[in-house]
Order: structure tokens, then C-alpha cells, then sequence
């Protein structure tokens, strides 16, 4: 029977058999398992060598220009290879060699394994792309972002520590107190307090609202609410359209002021919580004894602030006593918590006793105490007596020759090298002359007229000062702590213990002052701070 009608066509690029015949039972055709093909009834037709494992690499195939295909029963030319049924599969060279079920399930499973691998390495390496760009895609938004929001805050900083000129701080207090109607200061029942503007009380409900006497409506702002509240936020707004309205011709203000609506509400509104502390501290007894503790810090405050600025102004004659290179650190030893306080009261001491102390120095009743830092070491108090003198020769005898005598503290900075520096010969002869007005009472701190403005004397120790007033950011060295004071009073032991040491850069602590910079009011309280022979460790 011809081998071409067994064959239907191709499945897969596979040729496929025919209808009505079908693979039958493997037989043994010269020692070989061949495949059998039949058809209904019929005997097999042809078969095919069946070898596996070794057995095919041993296997010689003759058939000539057909090697490597197909034999058919009679040994004649054997079917070629694109007509070969699909579970056959040869080698070249040998013969054809058939698979049994379980080998092709293994090695399509195999296969399989290897294609479902791929696609997904594929896949994973498509989604980790995607992924990547995506990050990539957020990251960027995200900075974007995040430079906008810095940008819009930096930008509501810049507006906020913009600094608010005088001529809108003022027009923002007229207009505030003209709309609650308060023209005209009280006098404080109490003469320790300053005068002030008696402010309204909150409108009670269902009150009806004031009017000045031209019938224009006052407001009520409502204290116990914050800035933004209530009634408050409407009065904020109407100072803010009362300024704009008026502000040039009023106020005087310049036209770009006036039209600068955030600096108007920023003035109106610190305004507005100034004024609510002022009612709430004179709304009752304890109110009003925190507002005078209030103005008695912010009044010993401003003397210590001002005695700091006298002392700097000593720096450059004492700069040019004993140069430079000697002096480094001077400016930086000046801070106004360093300075002693000057008050009225009685103190710790008592009123007889600070009576007592008075009248022995000779100081008029109306004379502000001196209370001395009893921390300071002699060394310290002896270099602020020496910028006092210092700046008082300056004040005295240079200020009509010197164009420059009032300049500002920090021109006189340790880096400061607006002036050269005298000759040795020079700088004692200026010592000489500087002493010698010392020496002959010209330069008696109590009676410059414009050095201060009432006579001061040294209080009783029970008086002293025993720690510095806090500010941050200055740091109180070692050297600069008394040693009798860390003796008498061994509960500040480790404020001396934890100090920290004085740079090695600060020359003037190496300084050595000649006493007799110092005038004779001054002597016997250095002698009281301590013995000469002590010092800071």
C-alpha cells in the first residue's frame, strides 16, 4: 500500500495520519522494536526502528541517499523526515529512535519550565522598568513639591521678619486707640507705674455699642478672646481700612506703606496683643503686681544694658594704653548680665542697714544702690573700673577733639583696625596722663553730669548678687568666677567646677592694671571683693 495515503496533513508543522489509521502495538522486526501503522482490519503496513539510550548510538543505518530516515517494512526507501509522525525523532546518521509517553511528558514539561521561566523573567524585568520609572516619576513630583512648599514657606518667613516701619507702628496705635475712643493717658494709682490708656471692657450681650462725641461708633474688642476671635478679627479689619484710608494724610505715611496691607494688620495686631497684657495685669491686684515686677526687670534691664555700652565705650582708650596685642578678648568680656544692679529698694539688707551704708559714703537719699556681682573675680571688677575710667577720659577731654567719640560699641570690636596702634613710648605717656586726672578727682563717675543721672553708692553685702542674670549664649569662664565667692558659698561649687576655661586667644586676662587707674571711691570696694592674692583657679 502506498505510505502516502496514511498521512491526513500537517498539526504544528508535524505531518498527522490519516482517517482510518492509527499507531499500533510496537512488534520485533531483526532484533529491533519498530512502530506499526494500520488501518481497520488490516496488518501492519510499515514500521520503524524503536531504539533508546545506548542502543541508538550503536545503530548503522544503510539505506544511502535515505540515511537518517524512515525504512519501511521491505527495506526499501524509507518515508522522509517532514512526513514522519510526531513522536518520531532520529539523529542524523542513525536511525530513527521513538520516545516512550513518560520521556515526552518529561521533556515537555521541561521545555515548558524553560518558556514559563523566560516569559517570566521578561515580565518581571518589563514591571521592574515600570516600577523604576514610576519611583522615578513620584521622586520628581515629590521634590517638586517639596521645593514649592519650601519655596511658599521661605517666602511667609521673609514676610514675617520683615520689619515693620515706625511711621505704620504708629499710624496702627493712633487708629487702634481714636476707634476704642482713648484719646488721653491715666495716671497709675501706684507712682511705680507709668501712666497708660484705660481701656474699654468687652460690650456685654445685647449692649448697645458707643459712640464719640461727634456720634461715630466706638468699638469694644473682647480681651479674654485671642487676636482671632470673635469680635477681635472685625477690629483688626476696621484699623487696618482706617490706616489705609487716612494713612497719608494723617499718618504720613509713603504711599507704598499705606498700601501694604500685611505690615498694617502685623503692626495692629502686636499692638492689639500689647494692649490685652496691660488689661489683664490691671484687672486685679495679682495682675498688677506682676506688671510692676514687669518694668522693675525691664527698668534694671536697661541700667545694665547701659552701664555695658559706657564700658565699651572705654575700650579704645584702653586699647591705646596698652595696645592690642594685650588687650584681645576685652570686648568680649562685656555683657550686660555681667554688670551689677542699681536699685532703690531695701533689699535683703533691710532699711536701716541700707540707710546706714548711705549716709557713711555720703550719697544723697534719692542715690540708686549699687549692688555688687559678688561671683566676678577681682580681676574682672578691676578691668570694668579701668573701661570706666577709660571711657570717662574720653568723655571728658576727647570728645571735642575726637569726631568719633559717640560712635557705636562695635566699631571698637577686637578685630577693629581703624586706628594704629601707638609706640610703647606712646601708649605710657597717654597712661601717665590718664592717671594723673584719676589722681586729681576729674574723673569721679557720680559727678559727670552725663555719665549718669543720679548719684550711686555700694550697697551692703547682704545685697550682693550672688549669681549672674541668664542670657543664652554667653558663656561665663572660669577665670572670670571669684574664688572667695565659690568659698563663702559652696552651694554654687559646681557652677565654678562646670565653667568653662577662657580661650588662650583673650591676652587682657593676662593684663596687668595698674591700681592706680582706679579713683578713691572705688578702692575700698575692690578691696572688699577680695584679696589681691586671690584669684580665679
Amino acid at each position: 500500500m502506498p505510505t502516502s495515503g496514511m498521512f491526513g496533513g500537517h498539526v504544528n508543522g508535524m505531518p498527522s495520519l490519516a482517517p482510518g489509521y492509527h499507531l499500533g502495538q510496537p512488534a520485533i522486526q531483526n532484533g529491533l522494536r519498530v512502530a506499526t501503522y494500520r488501518s481497520a482490519g488490516q496488518e501492519p503496513i510499515f514500521g520503524g526502528p524503536f531504539v533508546s539510550g545506548p542502543q541508538a548510538q550503536a545503530v548503522q543505518s544503510d539505506h544511502g541517499p535515505f540515511q537518517g530516515s524512515m525504512p519501511t517494512p521491505g527495506g526499501g526507501p524509507s518515508l522522509p523526515r517532514a512526513m514522519r509522525p510526531p513522536i518520531m525523532m532520529d539523529t542524523p546518521g542513525y536511525p530513527v529512535v521513538s520516545m516512550e509517553r513518560e520521556e515526552i511528558r518529561a521533556v515537555a514539561k521541561e521545555v515548558m519550565q524553560e518558556m514559563v521561566t523566560t516569559i517570566a523573567n521578561d515580565a518581571i524585568q518589563q514591571l521592574a522598568a515600570k516600577a523604576v520609572e514610576i519611583c522615578a516619576e513620584r521622586v520628581v513630583q515629590q521634590l517638586l513639591s517639596k521645593h514649592q512648599s519650601s519655596a511658599s514657606v521661605a517666602d511667609e518667613r521673609e514676610k514675617k521678619c520683615r520689619k515693620v516701619p515706625r511711621d505704620v507702628t504708629r499710624a496702627a496705635h493712633v487708629a487702634m486707640r481714636r476707634l476704642m475712643g482713648c484719646r488721653m493717658k491715666t495716671t497709675s494709682s501706684d507712682p511705680r507705674l507709668k501712666p497708660y490708656y484705660k481701656l474699654p471692657d468687652p460690650l456685654a450681650p445685647r449692649a448697645s455699642r458707643r459712640t464719640d462725641p461727634d456720634g461715630a461708633p466706638l468699638w469694644n474688642p473682647d480681651w479674654n478672646l485671642s487676636v482671632d476671635e470673635g469680635v477681635n478679627v472685625d477690629f483688626i479689619s476696621a484699623v487696618v481700612d482706617l490706616v489705609q484710608q487716612n494713612g497719608a494724610r494723617e499718618y504720613q505715611l509713603k504711599p507704598e506703606h499705606a498700601e501694604d496691607t500685611d505690615l498694617i494688620q502685623r503692626a495692629a495686631l502686636t499692638y492689639f496683643r500689647q494692649l490685652r497684657r496691660q488689661y489683664k495685669y490691671r484687672k486685679d491686684e495679682q495682675g498688677r503686681k506682676k506688671l510692676r515686677k514687669k518694668h522693675a526687670n525691664d527698668k534694671h534691664g536697661s541700667r545694665r544694658q547701659r552701664k555695658a555700652d559706657f564700658l565699651r565705650k572705654g575700650v579704645k582708650g584702653f586699647r591705646k594704653a596698652f595696645g592690642k596685642t594685650r588687650t584681645v578678648g576685652v570686648q568680649r568680656l562685656i555683657h550686660p548680665p555681667w554688670q551689677s544692679d542699681e536699685c532703690s529698694s531695701d533689699g535683703r539688707a533691710g532699711h536701716a542697714e541700707r540707710e546706714r551704708v548711705r549716709s557713711e559714703q555720703g550719697a544723697g537719699r534719692n542715690a540708686l544702690e549699687r549692688r555688687h556681682a559678688a561671683w566676678r573675680s577681682r580681676k574682672i571688677n578691676l578691668m570694668y573700673i579701668a573701661l570706666a575710667v577709660f571711657a570717662l577720659y574720653r568723655q571728658v577731654y576727647e570728645s571735642e577733639n575726637s569726631s568719633n567719640s559717640d560712635l557705636p560699641s562695635h566699631v571698637d570690636s577686637d578685630d577693629s583696625t581703624s586706628e594704629s596702634e601707638l609706640s610703647e613710648s606712646e601708649q605710657k605717656a597717654y597712661l601717665e596722663q590718664v592717671i594723673a586726672a584719676v589722681r586729681n578727682g576729674q574723673l569721679n563717675a557720680n559727678t559727670s553730669s552725663s555719665a549718669h543721672r543720679a548719684e550711686r553708692f555700694h550697697g551692703p553685702p547682704a545685697n550682693a548678687q550672688l549669681m549672674p542674670h541668664k542670657r543664652h549664649g554667653v558663656p561665663i569662664y572660669r577665670e572670670c568666677l571669684s574664688r572667695k565667692w565659690r568659698k563663702t558659698h559652696p552651694e554654687y561649687a559646681s557652677k565654678f567646677a562646670n565653667a568653662p576655661a577662657c580661650p588662650a586667644s583673650f591676652t587682657v586676662m593676662t593684663l596687668d592694671i595698674p591700681e592706680s587707674l582706679v579713683p578713691e571711691e572705688e578702692q575700698g570696694f575692690l578691696a572688699d571683693t577680695e584679696d589681691e592674692g586671690e584669684g580665679a583657679d
